[in-house]
């Protein structure tokens, strides 16, 4: 709407405060379901919103809510993946292997 107007969305948002209209992300919230909630932390954020037909960043701010990992960092936490910063084991022994 701001863009329309040919305004900044912070001019946008304060004129919808004053006039006291909710936020469309407030109006149109996704009613979570258990089952929903499971998904959380078991998947990436974006195929769980794709499942859902929400943004990524509604089912992101759902599972910090909760205080659920995200799927990448649930595996790291279980050691299914290495760190960004650290070289698997087996990379050391690859190095070292002659090459035929």
């Amino acid at each position: 709407m701001a863009a329309k107007l040919g305004k900044c969305a912070e001019f946008a948002r304060q004129k919808r405060i004053e006039l006291g209209i909710p936020s469309a992300a407030t109006t149109a919230q996704f009613q979570w379901k258990p089952e929903h909630e499971a998904l959380l932390g078991k998947m990436p954020d974006s195929e769980v919103a794709r499942r859902l037909g929400v943004s990524s960043s509604i089912v992101k701010g759902k599972r910090q809510r909760l205080g659920i990992l995200s799927a990448k960092s649930a595996r790291l936490a279980q050691g299914q993946i290495a760190p960004y910063n650290r070289v698997p084991e087996e990379a050391p022994k690859i190095a070292a292997a002659p090459v035929t």
